[in-house]
């Protein structure tokens, strides 16, 4: 049974509308990777993080890894409750939350390289029939849009179909919203972007002309909203853009100038803090072990790689996972360097003719070492 055409696409008004949720979880994440960089996770945050115990619907045991290489899956939702504003929609599509950025997060056994391998929300794989049954198989159901798991049963349903499709074994998950994400960028001092042609988009109610410019947590809202004046206008496009950013907020979150001013340092850590849903093993005190085995990871040690995929021949609109991605996920299921792997290279797809065949053949990827605007 296949899923794809029973869920729709969303209108080009709904897509910019999610677009922007999704980099929040990328800030997050570097948050998270790079949390021994910060140096210090203040005990009182712990009050603001929500537990999730989803044991139940994971439908086994699943004991705590102590040592040895660790995977965290951070799903970024769409909703819009309590960010206070109206200015970026009003509310999601399609009955529910989606997940729209799924970035799973391998840090290796020695703690010394991070990998961050992007799940495009298109990604059409099999999932539970049954979400909030635990007994309903990933490997007997339907075939299913990525992030309709999310909708139709939270992170465990993510977890569970992510664990049947890759044989990658999740140790803890993170949901965040994007309430949090303007906060986030201004307790930075800004994030830099450099676009080669202006960008006015009304959807984004962004205008800037081409050039270097040092965006605020509002206009980093909107940067992050663009879908058709930047790249090809496909899932793909925008993930490799997020990348780019996340390059940037690397950079920022491991500056001096962060490191030196405990206050905005503190301002961060509450922003991510009050953005996130975890399970009750990854805690304040999970999250100080964690970053401990981290102190002698940098940024030139985190790769960003998005998983391998080709057009669905059942919908131009979805994509598949090439086979590119078994190696991929072999290689963080071993804990072993990845398989050869280049830079991404630039579509040639036109723009609204759906998602890029990026990475078809290999893993495109990036590391956190370089940014938006170089030199």
């Amino acid at each position: 049974m296949d899923e794809a055409t029973s869920t729709g696409s969303a209108t080009p008004t709904q897509r910019p509308r999610r677009r922007w949720a999704r980099q929040l979880a990328w800030v997050v994440c570097i948050a998270l990777v790079l949390s021994s960089a910060v140096g210090v996770v203040y005990v009182r945050l712990a009050s603001n993080i929500h537990r999730l115990d989803i044991s139940a619907l994971l439908g086994e045991d699943r004991p705590a890894r102590a040592q040895g290489p660790l995977n965290v899956l951070v799903m970024g939702s769409d909703t819009r409750t309590g960010i206070g504003t109206t200015k970026f929609g009003t509310d999601t599509v399609e009955g529910g939350a989606h997940s729209d950025t799924n970035l799973l997060v391998h840090l290796s056994a020695d703690r010394q390289r991070a990998v961050v391998v992007s799940i495009p929300r298109d990604s059409m794989t099999r999932a539970p029939r049954d979400c909030t049954d635990p007994r309903s198989r990933a490997q007997d159901g339907p075939v299913r849009q990525w992030n309709r798991n999310f909708t139709l049963g939270g992170p465990a349903c993510t977890i569970r179909t992510l664990e049947a499709a890759t044989g990658v074994f999740v140790d803890h998950f993170v949901v965040v919203d994007f309430r949090g994400f303007a906060d986030m960028v201004d307790a930075l001092g800004g994030v830099d972007v450099c676009t080669p042609v202006p960008i006015r988009d009304e959807d984004s109610a962004l205008d800037l002309p081409a050039g270097r410019h040092h965006l605020d947590g509002e206009q980093a809202l909107g940067y992050v909203r663009v879908r058709k004046t930047l790249g090809d206008g496909s899932d793909l496009g925008r993930i490799e853009r997020q990348q780019a950013f996340l390059s940037s907020v690397a950079q920022e979150a491991t500056s001096s100038r962060l490191l030196a001013r405990p206050d905005r340092l503190y301002r961060f850590l509450d922003a991510a803090t009050r953005s996130m849903t975890t399970d009750p093993g990854l805690s304040v005190g999970g999250m100080q072990d964690i970053a401990a085995s981290l102190q002698d990871l940098g940024v030139e040690n985190i790769e960003l790689v998005t998983v391998p995929t080709r057009p669905y021949p059942r919908d131009p609109n979805r994509v598949e996972w090439a086979p590119a991605a078994t190696g991929l996920w072999a290689a963080i299921r071993e804990d072993r360097e990845l398989p050869g792997t280049r830079a991404p290279q630039r579509s040639r797809s036109t723009r609204g003719e759906g998602p890029s065949t990026r990475g078809e053949g290999s893993i495109p990827r990036r590391t956190a070492a370089g940014s938006i605007c170089a030199g």
